[in-house]
C-alpha cells in the first residue's frame, strides 16, 4: 500500500504508527548504509585509522603559549631573520646595516667612491691594449648618463646604476 493510495483523514492510528514506523526504518537504513559506505572508502584509501593516536605521541605536538618561544617550545631570536646577503661580497649583514655597507661596498659613499675611482683608474693603466682602453673610456663619460638627478629617484636605481658602472656592464647594447 502506497502513501499516495492513502487519505489521512481515513486512517486509523495503528495503519499511521506502521507507516511511521516504515519512514522511520527507512531513514535509519540510509544513515546506517551511508556511514558503511563513508567506513569502507576510508579503509580502503588508508585514511581511517589516522585518528588513532596515543597521548604520548601527542604531546610532541602540543602548542606551547608562553612569552619568548614559538608555537613549539623553541625560543625565537628575532634579530636572525633581519639579516641580508650583499649582492657584491656575498656577506651576510644586519638589515640595518645592508644600506650603509652596500654604498661602501659598490662604491658609491663619499669617500668609498673615491677610492673605487682610484681602484678602477689603477686597475685600467696597467696592461691593457688600445682597444680596451677605448671601450672603458665610455665608464666615466659624462656624455651618455642619465643626467641630473630627477627628482623621486629610488636609491636602489642609482645603487643599480653605480653597479654596473663599476662592473663596466653596458646598459645599451
Amino acid at each position: 500500500m502506497k502513501m499516495e493510495d492513502v487519505s489521512l483523514s481515513s486512517m486509523d492510528n495503528s495503519k499511521m504508527e506502521g507507516f511511521a514506523q516504515e519512514i522511520l526504518s527507512d531513514l535509519v537504513e540510509d544513515a546506517c548504509l551511508g556511514l558503511c559506505f563513508e567506513v569502507h572508502r576510508a579503509v580502503k584509501q588508508g585514511y581511517f585509522f589516522l585518528d588513532d593516536t596515543d597521548q604520548e605521541s601527542m604531546k610532541d605536538f602540543e602548542i606551547v603559549d608562553q612569552p619568548g618561544v614559538d608555537i613549539f617550545g623553541q625560543v625565537y631570536n628575532q634579530w636572525k631573520n633581519k639579516e641580508c646577503v650583499c649582492p657584491n661580497c656575498s656577506r651576510s649583514i644586519a638589515a640595518s646595516r645592508f644600506a650603509p655597507h652596500l654604498e661602501k661596498c659598490l662604491g658609491m659613499g663619499r669617500n668609498s667612491s673615491r677610492i673605487a675611482n682610484r681602484r678602477i683608474a689603477s686597475g685600467n693603466n696597467t696592461n691593457k691594449s688600445e682597444s680596451d682602453q677605448e671601450d672603458n673610456d665610455d665608464v666615466n663619460d659624462n656624455d651618455w648618463s642619465y643626467g641630473a638627478e630627477k627628482k623621486g629617484e629610488s636609491v636602489i636605481y642609482h645603487l643599480s646604476l653605480q653597479y654596473c658602472r663599476y662592473y663596466r656592464i653596458s646598459l645599451h647594447k
